[in-house]
């Protein structure tokens, strides 16, 4: 009897028994690591292709966010660069009329001047020179910002500069289509015809 005891005892030493019920096992674990146990387990079940094509597909996801939000900044920073353009540009404009319209407003001032001083006999050379003066200065302006007269008398009627208004008949072949006399100026602004001169061509006839 003794010895059926101790034979037991020799069994005890050797072997545990563990509860792997698992309702034993749930108490263990807590529920994150249930979770990771479980994906990990998913994912080893999965093929290794799988899991790269998964994984490139996350990268691939998180490279189009970060082009998004950098495509939406750029478009910020380019929308309020542009209105300080548009701002700049305007103050520019404006700045640039009113420095012009100052200088044609002193030649105004001048041109009043000068008709509230009464004509006389007296004065009608100097009235002329007045006007002249006037002129001058009106012209300076103009050709300060770009304006420019057409230059015509002598030259080869070009069709893009002037209009002709008659034609005088020559029997000089080498004045044939020369400008012989111009009836009005024409203009033009940074080498743009903006008013085309007024002229009489010469126009060859053989006798």
């Amino acid at each position: 009897m003794k010895q059926k005891n101790t034979s037991n005892e020799s069994l005890d030493d050797h072997f545990s028994v563990v509860d792997k019920r698992f309702w034993n096992n749930e108490s263990e674990e807590s529920p994150g690591a249930k979770e990771e146990s479980a994906n990990e387990s998913a994912d080893s079940k999965k093929p290794a292709y799988v899991v790269t094509l998964e994984n490139e597909l996350k990268e691939s996801k998180q490279r189009l966010e970060d082009y998004i939000a950098s495509y939406r900044k750029y478009k910020e920073e380019t929308e309020l660069f542009q209105k300080r353009l548009e701002r700049d540009i305007d103050k520019k404009v404006t700045q640039l009329q009113s420095n012009f319209l100052g200088k044609l407003l002193r030649v105004f001032q001048t041109l009043e001047r000068s008709l509230k001083t009464p004509a006389n006999e007296t004065n009608c050379d100097e009235f002329r020179k007045g006007m002249e003066l006037l002129v001058s200065q009106f012209y300076g302006i103009l050709k300060d910002h770009g304006v420019k007269k057409i230059e015509t008398t002598g030259k080869e009627f070009d069709p893009e500069h002037a209009e002709a208004l008659d034609i005088i008949p020559t029997t000089d072949e080498s004045k044939d289509n020369i400008i012989a006399e111009e009836s009005e100026v024409g203009y033009t602004y940074n080498n743009t015809v903006v008013l085309p001169a007024k002229v009489k061509v010469y126009k060859f006839l053989d006798k």
